[in-house]
């Protein structure tokens, strides 16, 4: 719902949202207007629920469950443990284990690339450098 109300004739009721209802309870505005005009017309008036949020934050659980897809698992396991415990020196300390994990697993959420054992194949960002060196 774009607008902030919503006129349903068969129902013969109107669904707002807070803002507007928030809004209409101040005389002299436009939303005060529309909701006299609403109530003129005798509908019944419903608040539209909020939208639930979805939680898209990428969880240390969640880390841990993708690295334990990985073809070299154990490594990356000690890794991350290493990385959890360095982080407690900052104040952003997921922000930090966040940075190290999409640099090693830039493919997470994406079609991975599976060996024989049909493990994860995991291609790290700076693997290039690797090579070089």
């Amino acid at each position: 719902m774009n607008k902030p109300y919503a006129i349903d004739f068969t129902t013969n009721t109107v669904t707002v949202t807070k803002k507007f209802l928030e809004a209409a309870q101040m005389i002299g505005t436009i939303e005060f207007d529309t909701m006299m005009k609403i109530r003129e017309m005798g509908m019944t008036i419903i608040t539209k629920a909020p939208a639930k949020k979805k939680n898209t934050k990428l969880t240390y659980d969640k880390m841990q469950k993708y690295i334990a897809l990985l073809d070299e698992s154990e490594k990356y396991q000690k890794e991350f443990a290493a990385v959890l415990v360095e982080s407690r020196a900052y104040d952003a300390s997921y922000a930090y284990v966040l940075k190290w994990f999409k640099n090693t697993f830039p493919s997470y959420g994406k079609q991975p690339e599976r060996d024989a054992n049909l493990k994860i194949v995991n291609t790290p960002a700076n693997y290039d450098a690797e090579e070089a060196a």
